[in-house]
């Protein structure tokens, strides 16, 4: 007998990256393949602020779904749309989780508010708690998480491979958040210097923050391209557009870092880039050194650049393996292994 179609509710605080690699991609795999019913509160591409549903609407997504899944949003009021929802339906519900918040760098604006003693955490803790289990993105994550519940990982994944734009010169590109300036300043100076070097190298990076590059000379200004967000529906495309061949994925190494996923690498192999990377847990675990991209300790930075922009007989050689190391990133894969975690929770 065919196995009925799972009916699979998410919501999703962040209409963002994380939405779109926690959420969209990997359950709109599962409802393409025909395995799942799928709707969601929260996620839909426009970046417009997360509004909670009224009890009405909580009463007729319970009715609907057959498990629940939600981001992580950590207040009193979201708190109470976990309860109502596993009260109302009397069905799973799970929470993902893909940041360390028991450990946030002190350059970020959450540090404050996830005060070990704060009220933000204790109702981080009791939605742990409360939930029938945890998606995380990382074994660093589980290694926290299975402390407070039953913890399953499911790694960010990819599914589109993009064809590499061509053009004169050498580009070099950094993509980030407003939430990485530590990072950003490991690679500030040596990217300067080989600016200064070699006239025909371009640096394209989203100018999200103040305190990175913002005093260079004047001599490499027109070298230097400050890039707005790019709308998350087509960002993909857009990183495709600009033909970048090195991208750079500094991390300070802490332990909120230790707990990143590898998708900053996956999104540049997706468009055919080369990659200079730091040596923390998942991007060392996903980097072979010389053979699919480097991995660049805090003092080598430039020499690692330097060495790419003077070959692309050796870019190419990166780029090329790092297509077979792709492929072992699918999102295909990893959607299945869900699949199968909410089958399982369902019976």
């Amino acid at each position: 007998m065919e196995e009925k179609k799972l009916k699979i509710y998410y919501f999703s605080p962040e209409n963002s990256g994380v939405g779109y690699y926690r959420f969209y991609q990997p359950l709109e795999e599962l409802k393409e393949k025909e395995l799942i019913e799928l709707k969601n509160w929260g996620f839909d591409f426009t970046g417009k602020r997360f509004e909670l549903p009224s009890v009405k609407e909580l009463r007729e997504i319970s009715e609907w779904g057959d498990i629940f899944i939600f981001g992580r949003l950590d207040i009193p009021e979201y708190f109470k749309i976990i309860q109502i929802i596993r009260e109302f339906s009397k069905k799973p519900v799970l929470l993902d989780i893909d940041d360390n918040i028991f450990s946030i760098s002190p350059y970020l604006p959450a540090k404050q508010a996830y005060d070990p003693n704060g009220q933000v955490m204790a109702i981080h803790k009791d939605i742990a708690k409360y939930v029938d289990g945890i998606i995380v993105s990382t074994p660093a994550l589980e290694t926290i998480y299975k402390s407070f519940n039953k913890t399953w990982i499911i790694p960010n994944g990819v599914k589109y491979l993009y064809e590499k734009q061509h053009h004169q010169g050498v580009r070099i590109g950094y993509f980030t958040s407003n939430s990485h300036l530590e990072n950003a300043q490991l690679i500030e100076n040596a990217v300067t210097n080989v600016l200064m070097k070699y006239s025909n190298v371009i640096f394209y990076y989203t100018k999200s923050f103040q305190g990175f590059m913002d005093k260079i000379p004047k001599q490499i200004e027109s070298q230097v391209n400050y890039l707005p967000f790019f709308p998350l529906k087509d960002y993909l495309k857009y990183v495709n557009n600009l033909g970048i061949d090195i991208g750079l994925a500094p991390l300070m190494d802490n332990d909120f870092n230790k707990a990143k996923s590898n998708i900053r690498i996956l999104e540049y192999w997706q468009n055919g880039i080369s990659v200079v990377a730091s040596p923390l847990d998942e991007y060392s675990k996903t980097i072979t050194h010389g053979f699919d991209g480097y991995l660049s300790q805090n003092n080598e930075w430039e020499h690692w650049i330097d060495d790419l922009i003077k070959n692309p007989e050796r870019r190419n050689y990166l780029v090329k393996n790092s297509k077979e190391t792709l492929a072992r990133y699918d999102i295909g894969i990893f959607a299945y292994r869900y699949y199968k975690i909410l089958r399982e929770l369902v019976k």
